[in-house]
């Protein structure tokens, strides 16, 4: 482009996604465009990844990990549509489809760090270990949010862990008021209090409530609802001890949807979503 300077670097490997750093949108999948305001001594650097790395002087570390340096300022802005994945870091908002939004709590100091995941992203003082697993650690407070959209990762939320690959169950010490929100993910949100937007395939918990409500569209896999499991691949077979109570939405599956007491309509479930 007209406007990328000789000596701007920007590097890309073995990815699906985007990358985009200082002052950098992408707009229309795929593409990168830097903007003029990219200055010749900005680096990028990303190899190994499905997902992005953005960030002001933002390199990969020991491949597929992502650490988001100390002079990434306030100010900085980072655009992303279309990705399969998506790293922010402090103060960053990504605009488009992969949308994860930090809390005004997160510190300059903050790590944040990606570790051969599918897109995964975590918030305050949050690590990755090992593939897909997500561990929140022990100072995630539970004023913390976490959000994350069309990802083909796992969000979680406050001291909540990840078991068994793409696989959440929710800690006891999860608040009634903790919200999380996954939208067209191949991962999995349980739990209470939870509202999935879209995504793939949920497994509910024992100690999912009668009351919880669970809404599910655009979803390739199979499940809803309360003490609900899938059998034979994208089939939905509902528990004896589903409640007359429960509400279970699906639209848009490649699926089938069998069972006792259960609607078809989006947001016919007065009360889920406050």
């Amino acid at each position: 482009m007209t406007d990328l300077q000789a000596a701007d670097r920007v590097f890309q490997s073995q990815l699906r996604g985007t990358i985009v750093g200082y002052n950098i949108g992408t707009y229309g999948g795929p593409v990168l465009e830097l903007m003029s305001d990219l200055q010749a001594a900005d680096r990028l650097c990303q190899s190994q990844l499905r997902g992005t790395i953005v960030g002001y002087n933002i390199g990969p570390y020991g491949g597929p990990v992502l650490e988001l340096m100390s002079d990434l300022q306030a100010a900085d802005c980072i655009f992303q549509s279309q990705l399969r994945g998506t790293i922010v870091g402090y103060n960053i908002e990504t605009h488009g489809s992969p949308v994860l939004e930090l809390m005004s709590d997160l510190q300059a100091a903050d790590r944040i760090f990606q570790s051969q995941l599918r897109g995964t992203i975590v918030g305050y003082n949050i690590g990755t270990y090992g593939g897909p697993v997500l561990e929140l650690l022990s100072d995630l407070q539970a004023a913390d949010r976490i959000f994350q959209s069309q990802l083909r990762g796992t969000i979680v939320g406050y001291n909540i862990g990840t078991y068994g690959g793409p696989v959440l169950e929710l800690m006891s010490d999860l608040q009634a008021a903790d919200r999380l929100c996954q939208s067209q993910l191949r991962g999995t949100i349980v739990g209470c209090n939870i509202r999935t937007y879209g995504g793939p395939v949920l497994e509910l918990m024992s100690d999912l409530q009668a009351a919880d409500h669970i809404f599910k569209s655009q979803l390739r896999g199979t499940i809803v609802g309360y003490n609900i499991g899938t059998y034979g691949g994208p089939v939905l077979e509902l528990m004896s001890d589903l409640q007359a109570a429960d509400r279970i939405l699906q639209s848009q599956l490649r699926g089938t949807i069998v069972g006792y007491n259960i609607m078809d309509l989006w947001g016919s479930s007065p009360g889920a979503y406050e």
